[in-house]
């Protein structure tokens, strides 16, 4: 990959969440993330990520403070080449922990 070309270690990015807005009156953008990242619900941004092997890995507040789609807020996410799981391996650990 060109990550691994260049020598990083891998690539970490704000996913807007412009599906928030659809529920923001009734939860934080954390519960939001999380569901997502647990395949309960669908973003059109976070879910493109999530299937291209991006894992969640927090929350950002006050993101992009134009984007009142996406609440201000974003999903922190990271890809790493060595940590690319299996597709068949169902033993990793819960992607919809964004709390912590």
């Amino acid at each position: 990959t060109l990550v691994q070309e260049m020598g990083l270690t891998g690539i970490r990015a704000g996913a807007r969440i412009p599906g928030y807005s659809e529920v923001a009156h009734r939860m934080t953008p954390e519960a939001y993330i999380g569901e997502v990242a647990r395949g309960l619900r669908s973003d059109p941004t976070l879910s493109f990520q999530l299937a291209r092997g991006f894992h969640v890995t927090g929350v950002a507040r006050d993101y992009l403070l134009a984007d009142e789609e996406s609440g201000q807020a974003a999903a922190i996410v990271e890809w790493r080449p060595d940590a690319d799981p299996d597709p068949d391996d169902d033993s990793e650990s819960d992607p919809g922990d964004v709390a912590g």
